[in-house]
């Protein structure tokens, strides 16, 4: 009969395993999600405190409008732009606002009144 192994060394691989096992699968679905998250279903972006009237020249994945004074401490009418790196708070009066607006709804896109 051939050398055996001590009972730690054996039970010890099989919690690396275990955990190899339960953490694969959940790293996944991670990964998954969070490359869907540029439409935001369900969750609302941070409201915006000033707004700019810069063009914005990344995609844009998402819209909201946000109203005057729709959250205490958000005082301002502005649009929010969800890009896949981040959100831009644009000044409703931008001249190149309506346009983009257009643009976004012939891509499907239609901002979400909060």
């Amino acid at each position: 009969m051939g050398p055996t192994m001590p009972l730690c060394t054996s039970s010890g691989l099989f919690f690396v395993c275990l955990t190899v096992l339960l953490v694969l699968p959940v790293q996944g679905q991670y990964e998954h999600t969070t490359s869907e998250t540029p439409r935001l279903s369900g969750v609302h972006p941070n409201c915006c405190v000033t707004a700019s009237k810069r063009y914005i020249n990344e995609t844009i994945n998402s819209c909201y409008e946000q109203k005057e004074h729709t959250f205490p401490d958000c005082k301002i009418h502005a649009y929010i732009f969800i890009t896949k790196t981040r959100q831009y708070c644009v000044h409703p009066k931008a001249k190149w606002l309506p346009e983009k607006l257009r643009e976004l709804e012939e891509q499907g896109i239609y901002c979400q009144v909060l």
